[in-house]
Order: structure tokens, then C-alpha cells, then sequence
């Protein structure tokens, strides 16, 4: 049954991670491309909950919520790369992996619950 998905804490925490990754990386000086592959990974976790929430096929919620994940899994490494390389503060750096990682457990979560139900 397609939800709105604003109302969902996932897409919430998701989407505010995103907004604050995007504001932090525009004060990077050069490296484009790299602040835009990281941009597009965070992006991409919220949007994914979004497209997810308008499907009804148990198959289809379970390819967003594992593209979710995988996405999760690539802006953990490209932050933690951009710490390593000084490009992004420590504190702040640590604060966005750490949102990271807690969002991925809850999307396992999500999945997990997901996997139970009967397929549509």
C-alpha cells in the first residue's frame, strides 16, 4: 500500500543527513567531482525511501530499501576518505558517518521487516 513519505522517520533522518552533507561540502574549494559522487550517494538514500513508499510490490520495497543501504555503505567510504584527506572536518566528518551508519541499521531493520511480509 503506497504511504506518504514524508511521514516516514527513515526518509526524516535520511533527508535532513543529506541537506546537512550538502551545505558542509559547499564550502570545499575544487575537487567537484568528488563533493558531487558524495552529494549524489546522500541524495540518493532519501530518494530511494521516497520512490519506495509509492510501490506496493513487497519485491519492490525490498530492491529500494537494499539500493538504500548500498548507497549508505558508498557516502560512510567517501566520508570517511574526505576526513582522511583533510578535506572535512573531523567533528563534523565523524558526526555525518556516525548518522550514516545509524540510518543503514535502521534501513537492515526496515528490510528484515520487509522480507516477513507476503509477497504482492
Amino acid at each position: 500500500m503506497p504511504q506518504d513519505y514524508h511521514k516516514l522517520e527513515i526518509y526524516k533522518e535520511a533527508y535532513n543527513l543529506s541537506v546537512d552533507v550538502f551545505k558542509e561540502l559547499a564550502k570545499i574549494q575544487g575537487n567537484f567531482r568528488l563533493v558531487e559522487q558524495i552529494n549524489a550517494a546522500a541524495t540518493s538514500i532519501f530518494s530511494n525511501v521516497a520512490e519506495m513508499s509509492g510501490y506496493e510490490s513487497t519485491g519492490q520495497h525490498l530492491n529500494k530499501i537494499l539500493t538504500s543501504i548500498g548507497e549508505c555503505n558508498e557516502l560512510e567510504a567517501r566520508l570517511n576518505h574526505l576526513i582522511d584527506v583533510s578535506l572535512l572536518d573531523n567533528v563534523k566528518g565523524k558526526d555525518f558517518v556516525n548518522r550514516t551508519i545509524e540510518i543503514r541499521k535502521k534501513l537492515f531493520r526496515i528490510r528484515e521487516t520487509i522480507k516477513l511480509r507476503k509477497p504482492l
